[in-house]
Protein backbone atom coordinates (compact mmCIF):
# COMPACT_ATOMS: atom_id res chain seq x y z
CA UNK A 1 0.00 0.00 0.00
CA UNK A 2 1.13 3.63 0.25
CA UNK A 3 0.74 6.82 1.60
CA UNK A 4 -2.25 5.92 3.71
CA UNK A 5 -2.64 2.61 5.33
CA UNK A 6 -5.42 0.07 5.17
CA UNK A 7 -4.55 -0.81 8.78
CA UNK A 8 -5.55 2.84 9.75
CA UNK A 9 -9.05 2.80 7.89
CA UNK A 10 -9.27 -1.17 9.50
CA UNK A 11 -8.86 0.38 13.42
CA UNK A 12 -11.16 3.63 12.62
CA UNK A 13 -13.97 1.42 11.68
CA UNK A 14 -13.18 -1.62 14.26
CA UNK A 15 -13.16 1.53 16.53
CA UNK A 16 -16.16 2.73 16.19
CA UNK A 17 -18.21 -0.56 15.93
CA UNK A 18 -16.71 -1.02 19.30
CA UNK A 19 -17.78 2.40 20.76
CA UNK A 20 -21.51 2.06 19.04
CA UNK A 21 -22.23 -2.03 20.34
CA UNK A 22 -19.53 -2.85 23.50
CA UNK A 23 -17.46 -5.39 23.89
CA UNK A 24 -19.02 -9.05 23.00
CA UNK A 25 -22.04 -7.22 21.82
CA UNK A 26 -21.68 -8.30 18.31
CA UNK A 27 -22.20 -12.06 18.92
CA UNK A 28 -25.50 -11.49 21.10
CA UNK A 29 -27.14 -9.12 17.50
CA UNK A 30 -29.84 -10.90 15.68
CA UNK A 31 -29.03 -10.79 12.14
CA UNK A 32 -31.10 -8.01 11.27
CA UNK A 33 -28.86 -5.88 13.67
CA UNK A 34 -25.40 -7.04 12.82
CA UNK A 35 -26.83 -6.31 8.96
CA UNK A 36 -27.31 -2.72 9.83
CA UNK A 37 -24.42 -2.96 11.77
CA UNK A 38 -22.57 -3.54 8.71
CA UNK A 39 -24.35 -1.40 6.82
CA UNK A 40 -23.40 1.75 9.65
CA UNK A 41 -19.59 0.44 9.29
CA UNK A 42 -19.69 0.40 5.33
CA UNK A 43 -21.70 4.54 5.29
CA UNK A 44 -19.10 5.64 7.82
CA UNK A 45 -15.94 4.35 5.42
CA UNK A 46 -17.69 6.21 2.60
CA UNK A 47 -18.56 9.49 4.17
CA UNK A 48 -14.94 9.47 5.39
CA UNK A 49 -13.93 9.37 1.51
CA UNK A 50 -16.45 11.58 0.84
CA UNK A 51 -15.39 14.25 3.01
CA UNK A 52 -11.91 13.45 1.30
CA UNK A 53 -12.73 14.62 -1.67
CA UNK A 54 -14.37 17.23 -0.68
CA UNK A 55 -10.94 18.54 1.23
CA UNK A 56 -8.40 18.07 -1.93
CA UNK A 57 -10.99 19.88 -4.49
CA UNK A 58 -11.52 22.44 -2.04
CA UNK A 59 -7.65 22.49 -1.55
CA UNK A 60 -7.17 22.38 -5.34
CA UNK A 61 -9.40 25.52 -5.62
CA UNK A 62 -7.78 27.45 -2.48
CA UNK A 63 -11.49 27.18 -0.92
CA UNK A 64 -13.28 25.45 2.52
CA UNK A 65 -14.89 22.17 1.68
CA UNK A 66 -18.88 22.04 1.80
CA UNK A 67 -19.65 18.58 3.86
CA UNK A 68 -23.57 19.18 3.52
CA UNK A 69 -23.79 16.12 0.92
CA UNK A 70 -21.94 14.06 2.66
CA UNK A 71 -23.49 14.49 6.03
CA UNK A 72 -27.15 14.47 4.07
CA UNK A 73 -26.15 10.96 2.63
CA UNK A 74 -24.25 9.53 5.86
CA UNK A 75 -27.90 10.53 7.80
CA UNK A 76 -30.02 8.45 4.77
CA UNK A 77 -27.57 5.54 5.03
CA UNK A 78 -28.30 4.94 8.73
CA UNK A 79 -31.95 6.47 8.51
CA UNK A 80 -31.98 3.40 6.27
CA UNK A 81 -29.85 1.00 7.74
CA UNK A 82 -31.90 1.08 11.20
CA UNK A 83 -35.59 0.69 9.56
CA UNK A 84 -34.19 -2.08 8.04
CA UNK A 85 -33.32 -3.63 11.44
CA UNK A 86 -36.65 -2.51 13.05
CA UNK A 87 -35.36 -1.54 16.51
CA UNK A 88 -32.36 -4.09 16.94
CA UNK A 89 -29.92 -1.95 15.93
CA UNK A 90 -27.95 -1.33 18.63
CA UNK A 91 -26.46 2.42 17.59
CA UNK A 92 -30.05 3.60 16.77
CA UNK A 93 -30.30 7.22 16.97
CA UNK A 94 -26.31 7.62 17.51
CA UNK A 95 -25.32 8.82 14.28
CA UNK A 96 -24.32 12.18 15.71
CA UNK A 97 -21.83 10.99 17.73
CA UNK A 98 -20.24 8.33 14.83
CA UNK A 99 -20.33 11.00 12.58
CA UNK A 100 -18.48 13.04 15.12
CA UNK A 101 -15.73 10.41 15.61
CA UNK A 102 -15.43 10.09 12.15
CA UNK A 103 -14.28 13.28 11.61
CA UNK A 104 -12.51 13.56 14.39
CA UNK A 105 -10.28 10.25 12.87
CA UNK A 106 -10.40 11.95 9.46
CA UNK A 107 -9.12 15.29 10.98
CA UNK A 108 -6.48 13.33 13.20
CA UNK A 109 -5.22 11.64 9.88
CA UNK A 110 -4.96 14.83 8.00
CA UNK A 111 -3.09 16.35 11.00
CA UNK A 112 -0.58 13.51 10.48
CA UNK A 113 -0.06 13.97 6.83
CA UNK A 114 0.12 17.49 6.73
CA UNK A 115 3.10 16.67 9.83
CA UNK A 116 4.72 14.54 7.25
CA UNK A 117 5.05 16.89 4.33
CA UNK A 118 7.26 18.44 6.18
CA UNK A 119 9.85 16.19 7.95
CA UNK A 120 12.78 17.25 5.36
CA UNK A 121 13.19 20.08 3.65
CA UNK A 122 15.41 20.75 0.86
CA UNK A 123 17.73 23.61 1.74
CA UNK A 124 20.94 24.04 -0.20
CA UNK A 125 19.91 21.34 -2.71
CA UNK A 126 21.15 22.46 -6.55
CA UNK A 127 18.47 21.10 -8.55
CA UNK A 128 16.04 23.43 -10.08
CA UNK A 129 13.07 21.99 -10.80
CA UNK A 130 11.14 18.81 -9.21
CA UNK A 131 10.18 15.84 -11.70
CA UNK A 132 6.58 13.57 -12.00
CA UNK A 133 6.12 11.41 -15.05
CA UNK A 134 2.35 10.00 -15.29
CA UNK A 135 0.51 7.70 -17.72
CA UNK A 136 -2.53 8.65 -16.02
CA UNK A 137 -5.38 9.82 -18.78
CA UNK A 138 -6.36 12.67 -16.02
CA UNK A 139 -3.93 13.32 -13.58
CA UNK A 140 -5.54 15.15 -10.85
CA UNK A 141 -8.59 13.02 -10.84
CA UNK A 142 -9.62 11.59 -7.55
CA UNK A 143 -13.21 10.09 -8.49
CA UNK A 144 -12.25 6.01 -9.11
CA UNK A 145 -14.23 6.08 -12.25
CA UNK A 146 -11.81 8.81 -13.47
CA UNK A 147 -8.92 7.05 -12.66
CA UNK A 148 -7.74 5.07 -15.75
CA UNK A 149 -4.74 4.51 -17.71
CA UNK A 150 -3.56 6.72 -20.57
CA UNK A 151 -4.87 5.61 -24.26
CA UNK A 152 -1.87 3.66 -25.29
CA UNK A 153 1.95 4.19 -24.15
CA UNK A 154 1.30 7.97 -23.82
CA UNK A 155 2.84 9.73 -20.97
CA UNK A 156 2.37 13.94 -19.13
CA UNK A 157 4.71 15.35 -17.77
CA UNK A 158 5.13 17.50 -14.55
CA UNK A 159 7.49 19.91 -13.24
CA UNK A 160 7.72 22.46 -10.43
CA UNK A 161 10.25 25.31 -9.31
CA UNK A 162 12.52 24.18 -6.96
CA UNK A 163 14.02 20.82 -5.75
CA UNK A 164 11.69 18.19 -4.19
CA UNK A 165 8.56 20.33 -4.18
CA UNK A 166 6.42 18.72 -1.71
CA UNK A 167 3.66 21.91 -0.33
CA UNK A 168 0.77 22.92 -2.40
CA UNK A 169 1.46 20.24 -5.00
CA UNK A 170 -2.11 20.41 -6.99
CA UNK A 171 -0.61 23.92 -7.52
CA UNK A 172 3.10 24.03 -7.68
CA UNK A 173 3.48 21.48 -10.29
CA UNK A 174 2.44 22.11 -13.88
CA UNK A 175 2.36 20.41 -16.96
CA UNK A 176 5.10 20.71 -19.57
CA UNK A 177 6.15 19.62 -22.81
CA UNK A 178 8.11 15.87 -23.20
CA UNK A 179 10.67 18.36 -24.84
CA UNK A 180 10.80 21.16 -21.64
CA UNK A 181 11.22 18.11 -19.05
CA UNK A 182 13.96 16.28 -20.34
CA UNK A 183 15.77 19.72 -21.10
CA UNK A 184 15.25 20.56 -17.45
CA UNK A 185 15.75 16.90 -15.96
CA UNK A 186 19.24 16.86 -18.38
CA UNK A 187 19.93 19.99 -17.15
CA UNK A 188 19.54 18.75 -13.14
CA UNK A 189 21.04 15.54 -13.43
CA UNK A 190 24.46 16.95 -14.75
CA UNK A 191 24.52 18.73 -11.48
CA UNK A 192 24.73 15.45 -9.61
CA UNK A 193 28.25 13.99 -10.87
CA UNK A 194 30.19 12.04 -8.60
CA UNK A 195 32.33 9.32 -8.43
CA UNK A 196 32.87 9.96 -12.29
CA UNK A 197 29.17 9.29 -13.14
CA UNK A 198 25.71 11.11 -12.86
CA UNK A 199 23.31 9.57 -10.82
CA UNK A 200 19.12 9.15 -11.58
CA UNK A 201 16.43 7.49 -9.23
CA UNK A 202 13.39 6.87 -10.32
CA UNK A 203 10.37 6.03 -7.45
CA UNK A 204 7.60 3.95 -8.65
CA UNK A 205 4.62 4.63 -5.59
CA UNK A 206 2.08 2.10 -4.30
CA UNK A 207 -1.39 1.69 -4.35
CA UNK A 208 -3.71 4.63 -2.45
CA UNK A 209 -1.87 7.20 -3.55
CA UNK A 210 -3.96 9.71 -5.60
CA UNK A 211 -1.63 11.93 -8.19
CA UNK A 212 -1.38 14.42 -5.58
CA UNK A 213 -0.32 12.33 -2.78
CA UNK A 214 2.61 10.73 -5.30
CA UNK A 215 3.86 14.15 -6.19
CA UNK A 216 4.00 14.89 -2.20
CA UNK A 217 5.38 11.54 -1.80
CA UNK A 218 8.13 11.02 -4.47
CA UNK A 219 9.30 14.50 -3.23
CA UNK A 220 9.99 13.70 0.16
CA UNK A 221 11.75 10.29 -0.56
CA UNK A 222 13.71 12.20 -2.91
CA UNK A 223 14.71 14.86 0.11
CA UNK A 224 15.29 11.91 2.56
CA UNK A 225 17.93 10.17 0.47
CA UNK A 226 19.52 13.85 -0.23
CA UNK A 227 19.42 14.76 2.98
CA UNK A 228 20.04 13.22 5.51
CA UNK A 229 20.83 10.37 3.23
CA UNK A 230 23.71 12.06 1.14
CA UNK A 231 22.45 11.48 -2.30
CA UNK A 232 24.02 13.41 -4.93
CA UNK A 233 21.86 12.38 -7.28
CA UNK A 234 18.78 13.42 -8.81
CA UNK A 235 15.23 11.27 -7.82
CA UNK A 236 11.98 11.77 -9.96
CA UNK A 237 8.81 10.18 -9.56
CA UNK A 238 6.36 7.61 -12.32
CA UNK A 239 2.80 7.85 -11.16
CA UNK A 240 0.56 5.14 -12.38
CA UNK A 241 -3.16 5.10 -12.19
CA UNK A 242 -3.88 4.27 -8.39
CA UNK A 243 -6.78 5.02 -6.74
CA UNK A 244 -7.04 6.75 -2.60
CA UNK A 245 -6.82 4.09 0.01
CA UNK A 246 -10.63 3.38 0.27
CA UNK A 247 -11.07 2.93 -3.11
CA UNK A 248 -7.85 1.08 -3.71
CA UNK A 249 -9.15 -1.60 -0.87
CA UNK A 250 -12.36 -2.19 -2.57
CA UNK A 251 -11.91 -2.30 -5.74
CA UNK A 252 -7.98 -4.14 -5.76
CA UNK A 253 -8.71 -6.46 -8.46
CA UNK A 254 -10.74 -7.70 -11.11
CA UNK A 255 -8.86 -10.91 -12.36
CA UNK A 256 -6.58 -13.44 -10.23
CA UNK A 257 -2.55 -12.97 -12.08
CA UNK A 258 0.09 -14.19 -12.28
CA UNK A 259 0.75 -14.72 -15.06
CA UNK A 260 -0.87 -11.25 -16.21
CA UNK A 261 -3.15 -12.57 -19.45
CA UNK A 262 -2.13 -11.05 -22.54
CA UNK A 263 -4.90 -8.70 -23.11
CA UNK A 264 -6.19 -7.58 -19.41
CA UNK A 265 -8.56 -5.41 -18.96
CA UNK A 266 -6.94 -2.41 -18.98
CA UNK A 267 -8.89 -0.87 -16.14
CA UNK A 268 -11.94 -1.14 -13.50
CA UNK A 269 -9.31 -2.35 -10.32
CA UNK A 270 -5.75 -1.36 -9.08
CA UNK A 271 -4.18 -4.35 -10.64
CA UNK A 272 -5.77 -3.77 -14.00
CA UNK A 273 -4.40 -0.15 -14.10
CA UNK A 274 -0.75 -1.52 -13.31
CA UNK A 275 -1.29 -4.06 -16.07
CA UNK A 276 -3.18 -1.65 -18.38
CA UNK A 277 0.05 0.93 -17.91
CA UNK A 278 3.11 -1.41 -19.61
CA UNK A 279 2.76 0.00 -22.44
CA UNK A 280 3.24 3.33 -21.27
CA UNK A 281 5.87 1.72 -18.72
CA UNK A 282 7.89 1.13 -21.66
CA UNK A 283 7.93 4.47 -23.07
CA UNK A 284 9.13 5.52 -19.94
CA UNK A 285 11.86 3.49 -20.47
CA UNK A 286 12.36 4.56 -24.03
CA UNK A 287 12.43 8.05 -23.00
CA UNK A 288 14.97 7.42 -20.18
CA UNK A 289 17.38 5.98 -22.67
CA UNK A 290 17.58 7.60 -25.62
CA UNK A 291 16.80 11.70 -24.38
CA UNK A 292 18.56 10.92 -20.56
CA UNK A 293 21.10 8.10 -20.80
CA UNK A 294 22.23 8.16 -24.14
CA UNK A 295 24.75 11.50 -24.80
CA UNK A 296 25.10 12.20 -21.17
CA UNK A 297 27.63 14.03 -20.46
CA UNK A 298 28.93 11.15 -18.05
CA UNK A 299 27.83 7.44 -17.58
CA UNK A 300 24.12 7.62 -15.68
CA UNK A 301 23.70 4.68 -12.79
CA UNK A 302 19.91 4.59 -13.05
CA UNK A 303 17.80 2.76 -10.24
CA UNK A 304 14.29 2.48 -9.61
CA UNK A 305 13.14 2.16 -6.26
CA UNK A 306 9.91 0.76 -5.86
CA UNK A 307 7.29 0.84 -3.00
CA UNK A 308 4.63 -1.70 -2.83
CA UNK A 309 2.42 -2.47 -5.33
CA UNK A 310 4.63 -0.17 -7.23
CA UNK A 311 6.66 -3.38 -7.63
CA UNK A 312 3.97 -5.32 -9.02
CA UNK A 313 4.04 -2.12 -11.60
CA UNK A 314 8.43 -2.85 -12.28
CA UNK A 315 7.91 -6.97 -12.38
CA UNK A 316 4.82 -6.71 -15.15
CA UNK A 317 6.57 -3.29 -16.68
CA UNK A 318 10.04 -5.05 -16.79
CA UNK A 319 8.43 -7.99 -17.94
CA UNK A 320 6.86 -7.01 -21.01
CA UNK A 321 9.64 -4.50 -21.51
CA UNK A 322 11.35 -4.67 -25.40
CA UNK A 323 13.99 -2.80 -24.22
CA UNK A 324 15.34 -0.36 -21.35
CA UNK A 325 18.53 1.52 -20.47
CA UNK A 326 21.31 -0.32 -18.37
CA UNK A 327 19.62 -0.61 -15.39
CA UNK A 328 22.02 -0.15 -12.30
CA UNK A 329 20.15 -1.00 -9.31
CA UNK A 330 16.57 -2.20 -8.48
CA UNK A 331 15.83 -1.57 -5.06
CA UNK A 332 12.03 -3.16 -3.65
CA UNK A 333 10.72 -1.62 -0.64
CA UNK A 334 7.84 -3.76 0.99
CA UNK A 335 6.68 -5.42 -2.13
CA UNK A 336 3.49 -6.94 -2.18
CA UNK A 337 4.51 -9.61 -4.63
CA UNK A 338 4.82 -13.55 -3.65
CA UNK A 339 8.19 -14.05 -2.24
CA UNK A 340 9.03 -16.73 -4.99
CA UNK A 341 9.09 -14.10 -7.36
CA UNK A 342 12.82 -13.28 -7.83
CA UNK A 343 13.58 -16.90 -7.66
CA UNK A 344 14.93 -18.38 -11.25
CA UNK A 345 12.56 -18.85 -14.03
CA UNK A 346 9.60 -17.04 -11.68
CA UNK A 347 7.56 -13.90 -12.75
CA UNK A 348 10.27 -11.49 -11.62
CA UNK A 349 12.83 -12.14 -14.43
CA UNK A 350 12.18 -9.13 -16.00
CA UNK A 351 13.65 -7.47 -12.94
CA UNK A 352 16.32 -9.58 -12.73
CA UNK A 353 17.48 -9.86 -16.50
CA UNK A 354 17.36 -6.25 -16.65
CA UNK A 355 18.51 -4.87 -13.01
CA UNK A 356 22.16 -5.03 -12.53
CA UNK A 357 21.86 -5.54 -8.70
CA UNK A 358 18.32 -6.09 -6.96
CA UNK A 359 17.83 -5.41 -3.57
CA UNK A 360 14.72 -6.40 -1.71
CA UNK A 361 13.85 -4.64 1.80
CA UNK A 362 11.58 -6.50 3.84
CA UNK A 363 10.48 -6.93 7.56
CA UNK A 364 8.69 -9.22 9.62
CA UNK A 365 6.54 -6.41 11.36
CA UNK A 366 4.83 -5.06 8.33
CA UNK A 367 1.47 -5.53 9.35
CA UNK A 368 0.07 -3.91 5.98
CA UNK A 369 1.66 -6.50 4.03
CA UNK A 370 -0.17 -9.08 6.38
CA UNK A 371 -3.33 -7.83 5.90
CA UNK A 372 -2.55 -7.95 2.35
CA UNK A 373 -2.00 -11.33 2.43
CA UNK A 374 -5.42 -12.01 4.10
CA UNK A 375 -7.64 -9.54 2.12
CA UNK A 376 -5.95 -10.10 -1.16
CA UNK A 377 -5.27 -13.63 -1.52
CA UNK A 378 -7.13 -14.44 -4.65
CA UNK A 379 -5.01 -12.14 -6.59
CA UNK A 380 -1.43 -13.31 -5.93
CA UNK A 381 0.00 -17.51 -5.41
CA UNK A 382 -1.65 -19.52 -3.82
CA UNK A 383 1.15 -21.71 -3.87
CA UNK A 384 3.80 -19.33 -2.66
CA UNK A 385 1.12 -16.86 -0.74
CA UNK A 386 3.93 -14.77 1.17
CA UNK A 387 4.81 -11.34 0.33
CA UNK A 388 8.33 -10.65 -0.72
CA UNK A 389 8.36 -7.77 1.48
CA UNK A 390 7.11 -9.32 4.10
CA UNK A 391 9.54 -12.40 4.26
CA UNK A 392 11.96 -11.80 1.79
CA UNK A 393 13.05 -14.44 -1.02
CA UNK A 394 13.72 -17.61 -0.54
CA UNK A 395 17.78 -17.84 0.15
CA UNK A 396 17.22 -21.91 -0.06
CA UNK A 397 15.93 -22.73 -3.35
CA UNK A 398 11.88 -22.98 -3.34
CA UNK A 399 10.90 -24.08 -5.49
CA UNK A 400 14.18 -22.96 -7.72
CA UNK A 401 17.18 -21.17 -6.89
CA UNK A 402 17.16 -17.22 -6.52
CA UNK A 403 18.71 -15.37 -8.99
CA UNK A 404 22.42 -14.70 -8.55
CA UNK A 405 22.25 -10.79 -8.42
CA UNK A 406 19.50 -10.51 -5.66
CA UNK A 407 20.51 -9.44 -2.36
CA UNK A 408 18.13 -9.16 0.37
CA UNK A 409 18.01 -6.86 3.55
CA UNK A 410 15.96 -8.11 6.48
CA UNK A 411 14.71 -4.33 8.06
CA UNK A 412 12.57 -5.72 10.97
CA UNK A 413 15.23 -4.63 13.24
CA UNK A 414 15.21 -0.96 12.37
CA UNK A 415 11.44 -0.96 11.47
CA UNK A 416 10.84 -1.11 15.28
CA UNK A 417 10.42 2.24 17.80
CA UNK A 418 11.89 4.77 18.25
CA UNK A 419 12.69 4.27 14.73
CA UNK A 420 8.83 3.95 13.87
CA UNK A 421 6.39 5.37 16.18
CA UNK A 422 3.90 2.53 15.60
CA UNK A 423 3.21 -0.83 13.99
CA UNK A 424 0.72 0.85 11.12
CA UNK A 425 3.89 3.00 9.91
CA UNK A 426 5.99 0.23 9.37
CA UNK A 427 4.94 -0.58 5.71
CA UNK A 428 5.43 3.48 4.84
CA UNK A 429 9.07 3.75 6.99
CA UNK A 430 11.45 2.69 4.30
CA UNK A 431 11.63 5.82 2.97
CA UNK A 432 12.71 7.83 6.19
CA UNK A 433 14.23 5.48 8.74
CA UNK A 434 17.75 6.46 8.38
CA UNK A 435 18.80 3.16 8.92
CA UNK A 436 17.42 1.89 6.13
CA UNK A 437 17.75 5.27 3.94
CA UNK A 438 22.14 5.01 4.41
CA UNK A 439 21.53 1.55 3.21
CA UNK A 440 19.59 2.82 0.06
CA UNK A 441 22.94 5.35 -0.68
CA UNK A 442 25.00 2.89 -0.54
CA UNK A 443 23.57 0.61 -2.66
CA UNK A 444 22.99 3.15 -5.36
CA UNK A 445 26.43 4.60 -4.89
CA UNK A 446 27.91 0.88 -5.04
CA UNK A 447 29.45 1.89 -1.77
CA UNK A 448 30.39 -0.82 1.00
CA UNK A 449 26.41 -1.21 3.02
CA UNK A 450 28.57 -0.65 6.51
CA UNK A 451 24.82 -1.67 8.64
CA UNK A 452 24.52 -4.90 7.11
CA UNK A 453 25.25 -8.33 9.26
CA UNK A 454 24.99 -11.51 7.28
CA UNK A 455 22.43 -13.68 7.38
CA UNK A 456 23.76 -17.29 8.09
CA UNK A 457 23.50 -19.94 5.78
CA UNK A 458 23.54 -17.52 2.74
CA UNK A 459 25.36 -15.61 0.82
CA UNK A 460 22.32 -13.27 -0.50
CA UNK A 461 20.82 -12.26 2.90
CA UNK A 462 21.59 -9.74 5.05
CA UNK A 463 20.10 -8.27 8.44
CA UNK A 464 20.34 -4.32 9.14
CA UNK A 465 21.69 -3.82 12.17
CA UNK A 466 20.34 -0.83 14.67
Amino acid sequence: MGRYSCMRIASLLLTLHLLAVGPGAAMAQPAAGRGCEASKLLAVGQYHLCRSRVDAKAARKGTTGDHTRCDAQLAKKFTKAEARADGTCPTTNDRDDIQLAATRHGDEVATRLAGAATTCSPVGLPFAYSYMVTNRATPFATIREDIVPATGDALTFFTATGPYASQNVATAYTEVTQAVFVERLKADLALTASGGGLHLGVYVHGLGNTFSDALTEAAQFGCNLATPGGYPGLVIGYSWPSYDLIDSTFFYGTIAPPPPPLLPQRSGSIRDNVLGSRASFQALLTLLDADVVTGAIAPVALSFLTHSEGNYMLMTGLGAATSSPPIAQCLMLAADVSSVSLQTGEQGAGITDRCGGVTVYYSGADGDLVTSDYEFFAYHRSDYPTRLGLTGPHYIADPTPLAANVTGVDCSKVTVAPAVSSIIDVHSSYRSVPRIVTDLVETMLGMPNLGRAAIAGTTQGFTLTP
